[in-house]
C-alpha cells in the first residue's frame, strides 16, 4: 500500500513545513510526547486511540515525517538530530567553522576550518575516512522510517509490542498529567494501585459534594477523580 493511500485511509498527514516551524519555536530538545500531543491531539481522548492506531504506528508516522524533514533540510542552514525520544533542530555553523557534529555532546565542533578543507585539522581525516566507508554503511534507522512500506509490517513484526502498546501510549501522551495527578493525591510516583485507591477513597469522602458543603468541594472532587482515573488507567 502506498503512503498516499495509507494517509487517505487514516486521514493523517504531517506537513513538513508546519513541522519545521513548530520545531523552530521550541527549545531543543523537543520530546517525542510533545510532538505527539501537538500533531495527534485526539490521542488525549478517553480511549487513548487515534483512528485505531497503536503507539508503534503513531510513532512510526511521526518519525517518518521527521526523517523526511531531515532529508529536505540537507544543504540548508538546519540539522535535525534525533536521539531516541529527543529531537534537536540545530543551526549549522557559519561557513568558516568546522561542521563536524558530535552526537554525544550534541554540538558542532566550531573550530576554524583548514585551508581548502570542509573541516578543521582535527576532524578532516576522520570525515574523509567516513566518506570512504559510506558504501559499507548498512541500511539504517533513517532508511527504515523513510520506507513507508514498513508501516504495514509493524503488526506482523511486533505483535507483542502492539498488544502492550495502549498503556505505553497512555503514559507517553499523558506523562505530565500523570505526574500532576500523583502530586494532587499527595502520592509519590510508583505508589501501588491499592495505595492509590485507598488515598482516593479518603479524599473522595473529604470532598464529595454530598459530604462537604464548601463552594470549592465539587471542583476539588472532580479534579481528584480525574487524576485518580488517569493513574488507574496507567497502572492497570
Amino acid at each position: 500500500m502506498k503512503e498516499s493511500v495509507i494517509h487517505e485511509k487514516l486521514e493523517i498527514e504531517i506537513d513538513e513545513s508546519i513541522l519545521l516551524e513548530y520545531l523552530k519555536k521550541q527549545s531543543p530538545p523537543v520530546i517525542e510526547s510533545s510532538l505527539l500531543r501537538h500533531f495527534f491531539p485526539t490521542m488525549r481522548s478517553r480511549s487513548f486511540r487515534v483512528l485505531d492506531l497503536s503507539v508503534v504506528q503513531t510513532h512510526f508516522i511521526l518519525y517518518h515525517y521527521l526523517h523526511k524533514l531531515s532529508r529536505i533540510l540537507e544543504g540548508s542552514e538546519y540539522l535535525i538530530y534525533i536521539n531516541y525520544i529527543y529531537i534537536y533542530l540545530l543551526k549549522k555553523p557559519q561557513e568558516q567553522f568546522c561542521p563536524h557534529f558530535d552526537d554525544k555532546a550534541i554540538r558542532f565542533c566550531l573550530a576554524k576550518k583548514e585551508i581548502d578543507s570542509s573541516y578543521c585539522s582535527h576532524h578532516v581525516e576522520a570525515e574523509e575516512r567516513l566518506n570512504d566507508l559510506q558504501f559499507l554503511r548498512p541500511i539504517g534507522i533513517k532508511e527504515y522510517y523513510l520506507d513507508f512500506d514498513n508501516f504495514n509490517n509493524l503488526e506482523a513484526e511486533y505483535p507483542e509490542i502492539m498488544e502492550q502498546a495502549s498503556r505505553f501510549k497512555h503514559y507517553v501522551i499523558n506523562n505530565e498529567d500523570i505526574i500532576r495527578s500523583y502530586e494532587l493525591l499527595g502520592l509519590a510516583r510508583g505508589t501501588s494501585l491499592k495505595a492509590v485507591q485507598h488515598r482516593y477513597k479518603e479524599l473522595a469522602k473529604k470532598y464529595h459534594p454530598d459530604l462537604n458543603a464548601s463552594p470549592e468541594a465539587q471542583d476539588k472532587f472532580q479534579t481528584i477523580t480525574q487524576g485518580y482515573n488517569l493513574i488507574k488507567e496507567y497502572l492497570r
